[in-house]
Parts: structure tokens; C-alpha cells; sequence
């Protein structure tokens, strides 16, 4: 991985140097077109080499054209700008100066906040929903991909946000860490124990199903402490409610069926395609998505990993006359070869508020 950046670096810095002394002499506007429109050329058609050649997938494709954007996108600029007031060639290209300077600022703007900000910034969200089938009130946490690969202070801090929630239920829709080799035990052990020292406990119970990304031995995350794991699709009476658990293979199934209940009932899968099909629960709990993880203004996430509707990957919706599917951004995010940020998609706690209808 790390050759690989250095090589899409030095690709990138190399013609970057070629194209300025190729073009210095050209007017300020033709110099900046040649010099970006080249540039992104060259990212996308490395990046896309480098998938081939040196098996870097999608995530690690974003990986590199995230480095392209924020790392070399200023230093464009920085250069055009340079060379436009080195040029002087008048008020005509202070347009041009102008937009550098913004754009500059503004990648290192979003960068900050994408890398170093919102992925640390928790938000609870609260939800609400009502049913006839329901006698009394209760409150459900759910929790979603901790996806963490470094069990530290941040993930302390939502599981204390979890448990001053007083929730009644807390609901964990898988991914608890995400590491593939020998490390994944250690802090798979480092998150059961961050359980067990808070006390991880509620009255109706904890219910747990296992993510896309969690190694064997996921259930190790939850020694010490008293939760239901959902290794196989099967439904639980759990006072006026049924909880139905999903593992992976089930809840990716867009043509799952649930059958309906005269209790009120909930599903919980990892991820939230088996939304899409026949599932007449009367709750539908989901993660996977992170919400896109980053979310673009009037366009939403450009990449959700799956089939459900773009508008469905986080927050609540009443996808259907009685059924509610709530999926959570979740608290961690990709790891791996991925970009680790967060643009205008918080980590998310969401609280539900079960009510009875008046």
C-alpha cells in the first residue's frame, strides 16, 4: 500500500513538473486548464493502472484520489496563482487569483474537517416511533459498525453516551472491528473489555449480529457481558416485542422474507438490503452504509455499498404502510486501504422512542 502512494506521488509530481515548464509561457487561463485538466487525467488513469497492476481495489482507488484532491489540488493552485502574479499581466486574471485562493482555502478546509474533525464528532440522534401495538414506552440504542481497528477513547465515549441513554434495549448491527489478521483477537478483547468495565447492560436486553468485516471469533467482543448474538436468523419474545436477528447472508438478501406479527416487531441485520424485500416487521434496524460516509450537498453519498435507495442509507423511513427502517451512520468507519474520513456525515448513536399510540 504505502509503495503504492509513492509511486502515484511521483507520477503525479513528475508531470506536474513537465507540464509547468512546458507551459509557463502560455497565457495564465491556458496554463491553468492544461495544467489541472492533465493532472486529473493522470490521477484517474494511475489510480486505475495501479488497481490492475498492484491490486488496489475501490477503497484503495479512493484512497489515492483522495491524495490527488488534497494534497495536490493546493499545490495546483499554489503554482497557478505563483505564476499568474508572477506574470502580471493585470486586472484581467485577478479573477483567476482570486479563485486559486479560494479553492486553496477551501481544500484545506474541507481536508481538516474531513480527516480530523467529523470523525470524532458524535452525534445522537433520536427517533421516534408509534404503534398500536405497543402498551408502554421504551427506548432502544442502536449501535452501529464501531468498525474500529484501535479500541481507544472515542469508542469510551459512545458506549458512555450508549449507557447514559438509559436505554431499555441496545441493538449492535455488526462490524465491531475490522482487522483481517493476527491483531483482530487482541482488540476484539481490548472492545469486550471496554464492555464489561462500563458495565454494558439493559432491561430488555442486548442483541448482537455480526458485520461484513468482522473476523472469526466476533463474538469474543461481547465476554462478560449477558447479550443475545444472533448467529443464525431466528426470532426472540422479548417482553410485548419479537426481535428478529439476522446474520450477514440474510440481511444482504433483498428478497428475504419476514412474517408479520400481531406483537410488535423488530428486525436487526448489519446490512439493510433486506429492506427491499417482503420483511413486514414493524421495525427494520441496519448499518453497513455509514451513511455514505461522505455526502456531497444536493447529491447525497456518491457511494452507499448497497442496493437499497440512496435517501435510505441513513435516518429513518417509513418505507411502507407499518414498517419503519432506521440505519444508522454508524461510529467507526472503512478502515484498511480506505481514506479514513467523515465530509458532512457524522458517527451517529441513534435513540429510538418507542410509544403506544394515544
Amino acid at each position: 500500500m504505502a509503495l503504492n502512494t509513492i509511486l502515484f506521488h511521483a507520477a503525479l509530481l513528475i508531470a506536474e513538473w513537465i507540464l509547468y515548464r512546458a507551459c509557463k509561457r502560455s497565457s495564465p487561463y491556458i496554463f491553468a486548464a492544461v495544467l489541472i485538466v492533465a493532472t486529473v487525467l493522470l490521477a484517474v488513469c494511475s489510480g486505475v493502472l495501479l488497481a490492475f497492476v498492484a491490486g488496489e481495489h475501490l477503497f484503495g482507488l479512493v484512497r489515492l484520489w483522495c491524495w490527488a484532491l488534497f494534497a495536490h489540488g493546493p499545490l495546483l493552485l499554489g503554482i497557478i496563482l505563483f505564476h499568474t502574479r508572477r506574470r502580471r499581466e493585470g486586472p484581467s486574471h485577478r479573477a483567476l487569483q482570486s479563485t486559486c485562493a479560494i479553492g486553496i482555502v477551501a481544500l484545506i478546509a474541507v481536508a481538516f474537517d474531513a480527516f480530523l474533525i467529523e470523525p470524532t464528532s458524535l452525534e445522537i440522534s433520536h427517533v421516534e416511533i408509534r404503534s398500536s401495538k405497543l402498551s408502554k414506552p421504551a427506548r432502544i440504542a442502536l449501535v452501529a459498525d464501531i468498525q474500529s481497528d484501535k479500541i481507544g477513547e472515542f469508542e469510551r465515549e459512545v458506549m458512555q453516551a450508549v449507557m447514559a441513554a438509559e436505554p431499555d434495549a441496545i441493538f449492535f448491527a455488526g462490524d465491531y472491528i475490522q482487522l483481517d489478521d493476527e491483531r483482530a483477537p487482541k482488540e476484539q478483547a481490548a472492545l469486550a473489555k471496554l464492555f464489561r468495565e462500563l458495565e454494558l447492560a439493559a432491561p430488555l436486553g442486548l442483541f448482537a449480529v455480526r458485520g461484513n468485516t468482522d473476523a472469526k471469533g466476533w463474538q469474543r467482543v461481547f465476554e462478560g457481558v449477558d447479550a443475545h448474538l444472533f448467529t443464525k436468523m431466528e426470532s426472540l419474545n422479548v417482553g410485548e416485542w419479537i426481535v428478529t436477528g439476522l446474520p450477514p447472508r440474510d440481511s444482504h438478501d433483498s428478497h428475504l422474507e419476514i412474517q408479520a406479527s400481531d406483537k410488535f416487531q423488530i428486525a436487526l441485520g448489519h446490512h439493510p438490503d433486506y429492506a427491499r424485500g417482503p420483511a413486514d416487521a414493524d421495525l427494520l434496524l441496519a448499518g453497513h452504509c455509514h451513511g455514505g460516509q461522505v455526502r456531497i450537498p444536493f447529491i447525497g453519498p456518491p457511494l452507499t455499498l448497497s442496493s437499497i435507495p440512496r435517501k435510505w442509507t441513513s435516518g429513518a423511513h417509513e418505507i411502507r404502510p407499518g414498517t419503519t427502517l432506521i440505519v444508522s451512520r454508524g461510529i467507526g468507519m472503512e478502515r484498511g486501504r480506505a481514506p479514513r474520513l467523515r465530509f458532512l456525515c457524522r458517527p451517529e448513536l441513534v435513540l429510538i422512542d418507542l410509544m403506544p399510540e394515544p
